[in-house]
């Protein structure tokens, strides 16, 4: 297992080379290729140093194992707990904000939206114990030996994760943002009176993410309605733009698109289990060897499987629909076309450049000007 270990830092050495050949390419030019390259270089880094890391943890899990009560629930919950922050670090934080950062220092790009590491550390603590909480829940039904508990308790596991992040875990993130003041927005604020006064529009909490991020978001869950606003928008945006960048945002709440996301996640998490129960990764991975290779290929493959497609499929339509109802809520195109030419330009996004969750700003240019030539003039 000591060979097994060497061969996997071995392995993150090499991607880190190529990560900083890459970092210094990306001073003198940068593409969607580079990018691409980087995020390779750094799922394969992160991938090593998890195969690497992988004995000692075998270790102590068998020494916790052997600390655990001899059967009975108790043993099942403890370990569901177990299990559950360690899913949660492997996503959350292993695959999804070290690989963020491993790709923003490569491509030589700044945070937007850095937070204070103390910020950053409670608010993972808290998503990592509403994880075990979940997963300690679940497994404790197994644990009571009773043939029906499981499947009682696996649409809590499947579905409670996806609604605590998507309607309850944005009021949490984004509670100390500052509100609007008086002052502020002051046309923003009467177009918006306005839009409240016939009551077919919900009323909207407006904050600011004291930042540089040049974007925004929305969210309509149990708590009412929000929108975020990044202070870089606050400060680069015209009044007219960052209408329509708010009109788009509520248009995502009016069309319910939050709940529609949240559905999605908790396909993507049935899709997972299943996975899981299907394939069986998790024997592979205890067995070491080469076997733990292919146990964690098993469950890097599932992930992609299960959580990447849906959203590449549906969430760029949900971004046209949202422009397209901003767009008719303002009576014109113009605005929110020359608003995201401008984000564009603040995040140094080629016009042409797509990702997996929204199309480019090209694509939704172009569809914008069609709507034009449709609106009422």
């Amino acid at each position: 297992m000591l060979a097994y270990s060497m061969v996997g830092v071995s392995v993150a050495a090499l991607a880190a080379g190529i990560l900083v050949a890459l970092r210094r390419k990306a001073a003198r030019t940068r593409s969607d290729s580079l990018d691409i390259a980087a995020f390779i270089g750094g799922l394969v880094l992160l991938a090593s140093l998890m195969v690497a890391a992988t004995p000692p943890f075998l270790a102590m899990l068998d020494a916790i194992s052997a600390s655990l009560p001899a059967d009975g629930w108790p043993r099942t919950a403890l370990f569901g707990a177990l299990m559950g922050v360690l899913v949660f670090l492997a996503t959350r934080v292993l695959f999804a904000d070290l690989l963020a950062s491993l790709l923003l220092w490569a491509t030589r790009r700044d945070n937007e939206d850095a937070q204070p590491l103390a910020t950053i550390v409670k608010d993972r603590l808290i998503l990592a114990t509403v994880s075990a909480c979940l997963f300690a829940a679940f497994f404790a039904l197994v644990g009571f030996d009773i043939a029906w508990l499981p499947l009682l308790a696996l649409p809590l596991l499947v579905a409670a994760l996806p609604i605590y992040q998507g309607q309850i875990h944005p009021w949490i993130e984004y509670r100390k943002a500052r509100e609007v003041e008086d002052q502020e927005l002051l046309e923003i604020r009467a177009w918006l009176r306005e839009t409240y006064k016939d009551g077919r529009m919900p009323r909207f909490k407006i904050r600011v993410r004291e930042t540089n991020l040049n974007n925004a978001m929305a969210t309509g869950g149990m708590f009412g309605h929000l929108i975020v606003v990044g202070g870089g928008l606050l400060k680069n945006m015209e009044p007219q733009e960052l209408k329509a960048i708010l009109a788009h945002e509520m248009a995502h709440v009016v069309n319910r698109d939050m709940l529609w996301l949240t559905l999605i996640s908790i396909a993507g998490s049935a899709l997972f289990i299943t996975w899981l129960n299907v394939v069986s990764p998790g024997p592979l991975v205890l067995a070491g060897g080469i076997n733990l290779v292919a146990g964690f290929a098993l469950l890097l493959v599932g992930a992609a499987i299960s959580f990447y497609p849906l959203p590449a499929i549906f969430s760029p339509r949900l971004e046209f629909r949202a422009d397209r109802v901003a767009a008719t809520m303002l009576g014109d195109t113009r605005a929110l076309a020359s608003a995201l030419t401008r984000m564009s330009e603040l995040t140094e996004t080629p016009l042409d450049q797509r990702t997996w969750t929204h199309p480019s700003y090209k694509a939704r240019l172009e569809a914008l000007a069609r709507l034009q030539e449709r609106l009422p003039k």
